[in-house]
């Protein structure tokens, strides 16, 4: 309801002027300009990340700078927000809606960069995502990226490399953003070369050493192969793994699912709710198990409640892996066929340190 009053009225004429005027004494081409108008609210990106609760509208053009600008400012009220501020103590009092306005890059690839592990904090790793077109796609957990993990040094070298699926990519363009699928021979290929990857290690290691904290960085490459970064915010670091554990299957236990990816380590149990069968976020069950097909930024709404959430896409740098890093909420990522391997209301455990669920406790 506050979000739709906010959208039903117009932007004060003063403000609008000055938006427009500094749109059109910024941007050599104010008509055919196409930009990206990013949150940056008080206390975003800080001690809090605040990760994808916030809007980021992409493709505005001068013409719709005015909604843009409105959908913004909307986002402190929608109720993943409220919640997420709810459950951190951060008061409305603290809140305000900044915003940047920031030229489009037209990209061909485009991802996140940690530069730590996000999960293994005992590793000097860098871990890389990346995915065709837009990055929404790997921090929305829409797609599973191609990843890659570095480990510094004289010369630094890749200890891992996971090519992924690519069927779609999200891009914006003259008719604006919009979905399509990927050429049959870029689907399975590579979005990055190796000197790519090694380019984008070393900008990761620099911002470290700048803001002497590890580093959440977003970046996009263009058609010339040149690399900008989008965004560059601290890292949350996971806490140390369990030790001791044997990384087998527990013997005698059902195994339903392996091989999937941790995004925060622990064990969680109870009953699985299919986010497909919720009329709405807010019927989650206290105790339960979300398993969805993917890892959206909106399961904040449930952290608080969930014992463990196991999504079938995504990526450990992605915005719903940090949120639930900061929610402290068992999760695995891209555990293939989850969705129907496991049976509504069905009793699971998850196993976030070896990746694995079980059928039963």
């Amino acid at each position: 309801a506050i979000f739709s009053t906010i959208e039903g009225v117009s932007v004060p004429d003063d403000v609008m002027s000055a938006l427009l005027q500094a749109w059109d004494s910024t941007f050599d081409d104010p008509a055919g300009t196409r930009a990206a108008l990013r949150s940056s609210a008080i206390s975003e990106d800080g001690i809090l990340s605040f990760s994808g609760q916030y809007r980021t509208i992409l493709g505005v053009r001068r013409h719709t700078l005015e909604s843009a600008f409105r959908e913004v400012l909307a986002s402190l009220f929608s109720p993943r927000a409220i919640t997420y501020r709810i459950h951190h103590g951060v008061s409305f009092e603290q809140c305000a809606m900044g915003m940047a306005c920031i030229r489009m890059v037209d990209a061909t690839a485009s991802g996140i960069v940690f530069s730590r592990h996000p999960v293994n904090p005992l590793s000097d790793e860098m871990v890389l995502n990346a995915v065709w077109g837009l990055g929404a796609y790997a921090v929305d957990g829409i797609i599973e990226p191609d990843t890659w993990q570095i480990k510094p040094g004289t010369p630094p070298s890749i200890t891992l490399r996971n090519i992924a699926d690519k069927p779609v990519r999200l891009v914006s363009d003259a008719s604006g953003k919009h979905e399509e699928n990927v050429p049959e021979h870029l689907r399975g290929a590579p979005c990055l070369e190796s000197s790519h990857v090694f380019e984008l290690a070393d900008i990761a290691a620099r911002l470290e050493a700048h803001y002497h904290h590890p580093q959440d960085i977003e970046w996009a490459m263009d058609a010339d192969g040149r690399i900008l970064i989008l965004q560059s915010r601290p890292m949350r670091l996971a806490h140390a793994h369990h030790g001791g554990l044997a990384t087998q299957a527990i013997e005698g236990a059902q195994l339903i699912l392996e091989g999937a990816e941790i995004a925060c380590s622990g064990i969680g149990t109870g009953p699985a709710v299919l986010a497909e069968g919720l009329p709405g976020l807010a019927d989650f069950p206290e105790g339960g198990v979300l398993v969805a097909p993917h890892s959206l930024p909106n399961y904040v709404l449930v952290m608080n409640r969930a014992q463990a959430i196991v999504t079938e896409a995504g990526s450990i740098t992605g915005h719903m892996a940090s949120l639930a890093r900061e929610f402290n909420v068992p999760t695995l990522l891209n555990a293939k066929g989850a969705v129907s391997l496991i049976a509504s209301g069905a009793q699971v455990t998850v196993d976030a340190i070896t990746g694995r669920v079980y059928a039963g406790e």
